[in-house]
């Protein structure tokens, strides 16, 4: 197992997504590709990328059905990196749940920033989305609630 983070790049230009690839990679990330939005959901089910950079105009499955499908299962950052610059698009791929909306053409030095970014903020918020930290018979702790509740009483974590 690496202790890289792990980067899917999901855009059906195969160009553009190894430019991308080999940058990220000599950054030190660990790179897969999917060229399209059924082959990007077959690698976030295989990999589990802790970040996801997304292309929205591809045939069969478009970013926007991808960014959907994504969200019904999992809360994986997701950079949208799109030649859709439209004021409406950066919208839509922000309520869909995209952490960035990113245009192209693009820097790549800034791509890594952003990544990087979200990545600290996604850890950051990471032990609030996991609230249940031990449950037996005798005790449940909670980390959202900050309670710890024993059999005939809850108690605060925290007073």
């Amino acid at each position: 197992m690496t202790d890289k983070d792990r980067i899917l790049i999901i855009d059906d230009d195969n160009l553009m997504a190894q430019l991308v690839n080999l940058y990220l990679a000599k950054a030190g990330f660990e790179v897969f590709v999917a060229h399209s939005g059924r082959e990007g959901l077959q690698e976030v089910d295989q990999h589990h990328p802790d970040l996801i950079v997304l292309d929205i105009t591809m045939p069969e499955m478009d970013g926007w059905e991808v960014c959907s499908r994504i969200r019904q299962i999992d809360d994986i950052p997701i950079i949208m990196l799109t030649a859709r610059g439209q004021e409406s698009d950066k919208a839509r791929g922000l309520k869909m749940g995209a952490n960035d909306y990113m245009l192209k053409p693009f820097s790549l030095r800034e791509l890594e920033a952003r990544i990087g970014a979200v990545l600290r903020g996604s850890r950051l918020s990471a032990p609030s989305t996991g609230h249940l930290l031990h449950a037996d018979e005798e005790l449940v702790s909670d980390s959202d609630k900050l309670e710890v509740d024993v059999p005939g009483s809850r108690l605060p974590i925290l007073s």
